[in-house]
């Protein structure tokens, strides 16, 4: 018996429904990450040896088609033709589950005139004179890519930047597009379902497969220096307050999805009062900032300020984007005349003040943005006192020390 036409195209389009439903489900398919840059070549450049070229400098938005990243701008001699920038780096260790990569981007300046007799540029990469990158490029337009560098972490590295003019060096306006090392490690928080977020997805592509990787909806063609082997290629993404987690569509299925963490450090404390009397309620202001790529949205972190050994009242800090700032002010029985603050990692014997729970000092238990105060006490002569908890242990006049910090829940 000849099955019915309309029950034979319903069957075969059950399974066609079934087969794209994988092939959807396999694009998709990813790790989740947390990235940190430990090496910003563009902050890096005035400590780099550069060598045989008519400029190099940074411009915070190179352009190139129209879509503005910062940048080094790299333009070669005509001879020699290849001109280098030289960094000295020493490389993180990677424990279990973390890779490093090094993501750049590479481009002509839009400006730049290519008619038949300009021949554009080569860019290349070395890391301790190895080629690990080498790509011809002629276009006003942005090719990204990334690389494994995980096998030489640990290691004391050089890393060279070169680009080469070929047969000519007009209109050769190079630009290295936001070069970074990035290390991608486990996440220390479960991935967020929604809200604003940033960071950076990491593809990989092997031979000969198609060149369009999906993201949201936007495409993505890639550029490969050699179709024939595989590499990776990185994608930073923004998503809004009520938009969800990117969603990658790739046909190998081999993406990392690295989201930025944010980093909460104290910029500023001071007294609000420029002459404090002894024994008078003074206002004590701190400033926070998020400066991390990623932002704060956990509000898990309270700000708190103790004067000789009584806590002020502990505010959270508000959600913060990357670059923003939050202020905390608060009134406190300390005769203090706060002269300026700095920087210094304290003592790791340090732990949160007595009269609180358990919980960390600064996010995730990172110190490293710790300050220090140094103040006159009207009653006592000057001493300088930091913002760990061990300021606070009762020596000296009433109002002689000074505790401050941020303190975070997991």
């Amino acid at each position: 018996m000849q099955p019915q036409p309309r029950r034979f195209l319903k069957t075969q389009l059950a399974t066609l429904a079934c087969l794209l439903t994988g092939l959807t489900a396999l694009g998709q398919a990813h790790k989740t990450d947390e990235a940190r840059i430990v090496a910003d070549l563009i902050d890096r450049l005035p400590q780099a040896k550069a060598q045989h070229a008519a400029e190099i400098s940074i411009r915070p938005s190179g352009i190139c088609g129209g879509v503005e990243k910062p940048s080094i701008y790299h333009h070669p001699l005509h001879d020699p033709s290849v001109s280098t920038i030289d960094y000295a780096l020493g490389l993180p260790t990677l424990a279990e589950g973390e890779k490093l990569f090094l993501a750049f981007s590479i481009g002509l300046s839009d400006g730049a005139k290519l008619t038949n007799r300009e021949d554009g540029i080569a860019f290349s990469v070395r890391l301790n004179g190895e080629s690990i990158f080498r790509q011809a490029h002629r276009k006003n337009e942005w090719a990204a890519h990334a690389i494994d560098i995980s096998s030489y972490a640990g290691k004391p590295t050089t890393l060279t930047l070169a680009v080469d003019s070929l047969k000519n060096s007009s209109y050769d306006w190079a630009v290295w597009g936001e070069p970074a090392i990035l290390k991608l490690s486990p996440p220390g928080f479960p991935p967020r379902k929604k809200g604003p977020g940033s960071g950076v997805i990491f593809a990989k592509r092997h031979a000969h497969e198609p060149r369009t990787m999906m993201v949201n909806d936007q495409r993505h063609l890639v550029q490969p220096a050699n179709d024939s082997v595989s590499a990776w290629f990185p994608v930073y993404f923004e998503t809004g307050k009520l938009e969800p987690p990117p969603t990658v569509a790739w046909p190998s299925g081999e993406t990392i999805i690295a989201n930025f963490p944010h980093q909460l450090v104290i910029d500023q404390i001071a007294c609000e009062q420029v002459i404090p009397i002894a024994g008078e309620f003074i206002p004590l202001a701190m400033k926070v900032r998020n400066a991390g790529r990623g932002h704060y949205t956990q509000q898990n972190t309270k700000f708190f300020i103790v004067t000789g050994t009584n806590p002020l009242p502990s505010k959270f800090v508000p959600h913060l984007a990357p670059g923003e700032e939050a202020s905390f002010v608060g009134a406190g029985n300390a005769p203090l005349n706060l002269r300026r603050s700095k920087c210094t990692p304290p003592s790791p014997a340090d732990s949160p003040p007595t009269n609180s729970k358990p919980i960390r000092v600064n996010h995730r238990g990172n110190r490293s943005h710790c300050k220090t105060i140094e103040c006159e006490s009207i009653l006592s002569p000057a001493k300088t006192v930091t913002n760990t908890p061990a300021s606070m242990d009762g020596t000296g006049a009433t109002g002689s020390s000074l505790a401050f910090g941020l303190l975070s829940r997991r």
